[in-house]
């Protein structure tokens, strides 16, 4: 099956979503410690206290998009229907 041309507008419209969260604005909207969000994003804790420090080490924009990501989902969550996330998920 070929894309239509509303799914690729769909796509052009939201390619760059969701736009990325530093570490330090997602610790602004969830009481976290650095251990959890170093497990949401599959690094370290050490990695995680670098990119807080202020030094020059800075996290990629993957693992902003997806604390994005996680964000939107926790604050959505009860708006989100079930099966919607399933398919997404593959269940």
């Amino acid at each position: 099956m070929y894309p239509t041309d509303v799914q690729w507008r769909l796509f052009r419209q939201y390619q760059d979503c969701p736009p990325p969260m530093h570490p330090r604005e997602f610790l602004q909207n969830w009481e976290l410690d650095y251990p959890q969000v170093a497990q949401l994003l599959g690094v370290t804790r050490d990695s995680v206290a670098h990119w807080l420090s202020g030094d020059d080490r800075q996290p990629s924009e993957h693992y902003c998009r997806r604390l994005a990501t996680i964000d939107f989902f926790w604050k959505n969550s009860d708006r989100i229907p079930k099966p919607l996330l399933d398919e997404w998920c593959g269940f």
